[in-house]
């Protein structure tokens, strides 16, 4: 009977020291990664989340491409669109782990207020600029991450001295911005194509 208790207990202390050990761990991450002010940017289309059909549908409206009412429709759409499962894990993993993460979006800024309350956990900001915009953007915010989905992207990232972590497209974009997996020495996130 009581080598059947004391078995209890010992488990018991085995699984308190584990768990003791492993928050412990997190905390020490945490903090290190809060006071050093470690932060993450996810481009947001295609990156992120799968907006091909967003767009395709604001296409087949026939709306000016860049105009208020395009923006207004495509930062509004949210039944076609698709977050990505590896850059969403992603993300939270570094905001459990203390960093600040950010979507930063190239599009106007209409509608943009539907968008961004349907974005806000995990991302503290997002950032909707357009592409020249990119390279201050990413300067003045001092990112330590930087999930690029172009080779453009990854190598601004290289130049600012910022890491680079490659998200690959879907097959069926729409952008057709040239996208060469390794090519600047960056990590690539796996299964970021679903």
């Amino acid at each position: 009977m009581y080598a059947w208790i004391a078995g209890i207990l010992l488990s018991g202390l085995f699984w308190f020291r584990t768990f003791v050990f492993f928050a412990a761990t997190w905390a020490v991450i945490f903090a290190t990664s809060t006071v050093l002010g470690a932060s993450a940017a996810f481009e947001y289309d295609d990156g992120y989340a799968w907006t091909t059909p967003v767009f395709a549908k604001a296409d087949a409206q026939g709306l000016p491409k860049g105009s208020a009412d395009y923006w207004n429709l495509v930062n509004r759409s949210d039944g076609p669109e698709r977050t990505k499962p590896a850059p969403w894990l992603a993300s939270w993993a570094l905001r459990l782990a203390g960093f600040r993460v950010e979507l930063i979006a190239e599009r106007g800024r209409e509608g943009s207020e539907a968008l961004s309350a349907r974005r806000s956990p995990p991302a503290a900001e997002i950032h909707f600029i357009p592409a020249e915009e990119r390279a201050g953007l990413l300067k003045e915010k001092g990112y330590t991450l930087y999930f690029a989905v172009s080779d453009e992207q990854v190598a601004l990232a290289r130049q600012l001295d910022i890491t680079p972590v490659r998200v690959l497209k879907n097959p069926k974009s729409r952008f057709k911005a040239a996208q060469t997996p390794g090519r600047y020495g960056e990590t690539t996130l796996p299964l970021s194509r679903l």
